[in-house]
């Protein structure tokens, strides 16, 4: 996600375990700070997943509060995606967020990016 002067910008891409890219998509999200563009960001990937069938994901995250949350060790601090993004990950037979460094995020990053012009 990406936050700028009061917009957020959500981008993703959904790869099969071979790499071969599934879905790339971006849009501009409602949000108060760059934590929600996150969240936001999140959300779109596991409900895309779900539409496409997918029910086993390894999602890269570059926020570690997403990667300590479906860890069971944060909250999603004020977030009114939470109860959303359970539903979502209730629906998953395996998900497991692995927090990344921002630099190998980078196509999540410059989707988002692009929106912004």
């Amino acid at each position: 996600g990406s936050f700028r002067q009061g917009r957020g910008y959500a981008g993703f891409v959904l790869r099969a375990p071979d790499g071969a890219t599934l879905l790339e998509a971006s849009m501009r999200v409602s949000a108060r700070a760059s934590h929600d563009t996150e969240v936001q960001s999140l959300r779109l990937t596991l409900a895309s997943a779900l539409a496409l069938g997918i029910d086993h994901l390894r999602v890269h995250v570059d926020a570690a509060g997403l990667a300590n949350y479906t860890n069971g060790t944060a909250a999603l601090k004020d977030c009114v995606q939470e109860s959303v993004i359970e539903q979502l990950l209730a629906q998953l037979r395996f998900v497991e967020l692995i927090k990344v460094p921002r630099l190998y995020n980078w196509e999540a990053d410059a989707l988002a990016r692009r929106l912004k012009g």
